[in-house]
């Protein structure tokens, strides 16, 4: 597995792109249900049909996430984008005490905890 962070010029943000060696690979499609599957019902993670970009998730706890097969290559490709000042440590701890005060993985507890767009 191959994982590569992309430098960008942005305040705020984190695009991936994550390459997987596979013995056999499936299709496109199969590898997309795969994910759907995998990440039903999870809130803050949404399979997307292209690449994401950070527009698409900037302010949000949200994760996008792109799947596909490079055939020539003989890999999976995961792209992914968060927003890592909502996504990151600070963002985790709310999901935590969410979690442990078992209040919806949802709930915020103050308006600057996410802000809304």
């Amino acid at each position: 597995m191959t994982f590569v962070p992309h430098l960008m010029p942005v305040d705020r943000g984190i695009v991936e792109t994550i390459y997987v060696r596979a013995a056999r690979l499936p299709s496109a499609a199969t590898l997309r249900d795969l994910y759907e599957d995998a990440y039903a019902g999870e809130r803050f993670v949404t399979v997307s049909e292209a690449p994401p970009e950070l527009k698409d998730v900037v302010g949000t706890n949200g994760c996008r996430i792109f799947v596909t097969v490079h055939e020539q290559a003989q890999r999976l490709v995961v792209v992914a984008a968060i927003d890592n000042l909502m996504k990151g440590a600070s963002g985790q701890t709310v999901q935590n005490l969410n979690c442990i005060a078992r209040w919806r993985a949802s709930t915020r507890r103050c308006s600057t905890c996410w802000p809304t767009r």
